[in-house]
């Protein structure tokens, strides 16, 4: 279990970036490990790793057009259970190489590790990336879709649950803070489609530790290599 925290060097500040940043930032991960973990993909739980977006020192929003990065340095962050994966990653880095995700081309000055794992069974998490909860939903039409919930929704927390239990059955006490609920508008890559995610703070309580790290390392809620569910410990 590992967060992995990247320093970037950027060359091309004062250039517009996409908002949407998730199938690029992923491409990028998956381009240093593909060749010698190609098994990855075939991952039945999934729940691969996580990443966060972006991290900008200085940035402007260009509504309608996207962030201008007015900074030279940049960050990323990470996370996974799968101890494979790091490995991969560490071993197939080249620091002398130049990269480029959107239209931000780097460099990787350094990885920095955290393997510091939850050791309470009630901790206080905040999103740093947005957590996609998902049900099977039959439409008007009498296709089986995916249905994307809103916090507002009253049976959010029962999949939030669900999605973090997997195929484990214990009690969880889930609460989150309504207040602390933002909207982020992202498209998914596997079929293109807009969707509504969401960060905010909660509290959840279970007594599997174990499976509390999962999730923390591995990202809460659905579609986690697409870059949704990385939280940070805000209290535990």
């Amino acid at each position: 279990m590992k967060r992995l925290f990247l320093d970037l060097n950027v060359f091309n500040n004062n250039t517009v970036i996409d908002f949407n940043l998730n199938y690029k930032i992923s491409s990028f991960i998956y381009s240093i490990i593909k060749d010698d973990y190609p098994e990855i993909h075939n991952k039945n739980d999934g729940k691969k790793f996580t990443f966060s977006n972006l991290i900008l020192e200085d940035f402007r929003i260009i509504k309608g057009s996207g962030i201008l990065l007015k900074s030279k340095k940049a960050g990323l962050i990470i996370s996974t259970t799968d101890e494979k994966f790091v490995d991969v990653f560490m071993n197939n880095v080249d620091y002398n190489k130049i990269y480029k995700i959107d239209n931000v081309v780097f460099k990787i000055k350094s990885i920095k590790f955290d393997s510091e794992k939850i050791s309470s069974n009630v901790v206080g998490l905040r999103t740093i990336s947005p957590i996609c909860i998902a049900k099977n939903h039959i439409n008007d039409n009498g296709k089986k879709i995916k249905k994307f919930l809103s916090p507002s929704d009253d049976d959010y927390k029962e999949y939030f649950i669900k999605n973090f239990l997997g195929a484990n059955n214990i009690d969880v006490f889930l609460e989150i803070d309504k207040n602390s609920i933002k909207k982020k508008k992202i498209e998914l890559f596997d079929n293109k489609q807009t969707i509504n995610a969401y960060i905010f703070d909660f509290f959840i309580k279970c007594d599997d530790i174990d499976l509390l790290n999962k999730n923390y390392f591995d990202g809460f809620g659905s579609k986690n290599s697409q870059g949704f569910g990385l939280v940070q410990l805000i209290r535990q």
